[in-house]
């Protein structure tokens, strides 16, 4: 029984070594496999770089081919064209050398010449110093002759101007207008000589203008008043005025100091409606309206600031249009207030965050600025 304890016992030892041995070659076996996986990863990184390194080749070896290609290429058209080009430098060749034997030429004919040229132009600069000395013999002429040649043809063509324009009949207080006088001779025919075109308006009245601008050139006795012109050629001149009174008065036209055709003319003038002394007209139908601007055709303006629109209206205060409405698109109003015109009519409305330009008959034309948190 003792034997087989101990039988039983070294049977267990060995089992227990025999177990160890296989862990460690267990162990040993999972180090090869870890060893083998790394080779071949390593295996197909360099099968990756092989085939990269082939197709690297294979490009190569296609610029080499194209490269080569391109040299016969490069070689024929040198073998084409260099007879060509050859043909072309030697006449290049033969002009130079011909070029050469002209100006070898020319040298001696050049000697003889100079002294030609010369004696020319002493000859010409002779005759340009005698020309300024009759320049200057002529202009004190000229300074002293002109004035009376003026007040000549002053009174020989004045009475054969015509005038027009808008400002021959009517005109309104403080607004800048013109007349158009058309310079024409004894024949009818346009005059383009320059001369001296004035305007010069008179009240009826002798009553002084009270409401005339700082910058009003005035005259005694202070009711009448002289107008700058300016020329439009050919033989055109627009003379512009700008009435400081109210009602009928003169249009005095002269052309060298002497009354043309029909002058003076009767000019009425109407008191300017942009400047109201006291309630003339009671306008309803608007809105909280905010401010007021005046067109070239006299229509009122008004932006009604709760309305959201602007509401146009004729001299007489008979609404003609209404422009815009109440959104954030760049066309619509939110809540106008300042507006304002330009010479073109085109009218400015500033309304909220934003700032517009329509024309006068309402369409867009530009929109700056939009809602923001800023």
């Amino acid at each position: 029984m003792q034997t087989l304890r101990q039988e039983l016992t070294r049977k267990e030892t060995e089992l227990t070594r025999n177990k160890a041995e296989l862990t460690r070659k267990e162990v040993d076996l999972a180090e090869t496999r870890q060893q083998l996986i790394q080779r071949e990863t390593e295996l197909t990184r360099k099968e990756a770089e092989v085939v990269r390194a082939e197709d690297s080749i294979r490009r190569e070896q296609q610029q080499i081919q194209e490269m080569r290609q391109r040299e016969t290429e490069l070689v024929q058209a040198k073998d084409r064209e260099m007879p060509l080009l050859q043909q072309q430098l030697g006449e290049k060749e033969q002009q130079i050398q011909e070029m050469r034997q002209r100006e070898t030429e020319l040298v001696p004919a050049k000697d003889r010449e100079m002294p030609l040229l010369q004696q020319q132009l002493g000859e010409k600069e002779q005759q340009i110093q005698e020309m300024r000395q009759r320049e200057t013999e002529l202009v004190p002429a000229k300074d002293r002759e002109m004035p009376l040649l003026q007040r000549q043809l002053g009174e020989k063509h004045s009475y054969t101007c015509q005038v027009s324009g808008p400002g021959l009949t009517s005109a309104t207080v403080n607004q800048p207008t013109h007349v158009l006088v058309q310079l024409t001779d004894s024949s009818g025919r346009p005059y383009s000589l320059p001369l001296n075109v004035t305007a010069q308006l008179e009240l009826f009245s002798k009553a002084t203008p009270t409401n005339a601008p700082e910058s009003t050139p005035t005259s005694p006795p202070e009711t009448t008043s002289r107008w700058p012109w300016s020329r439009k050629p050919p033989s055109q001149y627009e003379v512009l005025y700008t009435p400081v009174s109210r009602g009928q008065q003169k249009l005095h036209v002269q052309v060298n100091d002497r009354e043309i055709n029909g002058s003076p003319f009767t000019v009425t003038v109407y008191p300017d409606p942009r400047q109201l002394g006291h309630p003339v007209r009671t306008v309803t139908g608007l809105v909280s309206p905010y401010d007021v601007a005046f067109n070239s055709h006299q229509e009122m303006i008004v932006s009604g600031y709760w309305g959201h629109r602007l509401s146009i209206f004729d001299i007489r205060g008979h609404k003609i249009r209404t422009l815009g409405s109440r959104g954030d698109s760049p066309d619509q109003m939110e809540s106008p207030a300042g507006i304002a015109t330009d010479d073109a009519d085109n009218i400015y409305v500033s309304s909220w965050h934003k700032l517009q330009k329509f024309t006068s008959s309402g369409e867009l034309i530009k929109c700056i600025g939009q809602r923001g948190s800023k």
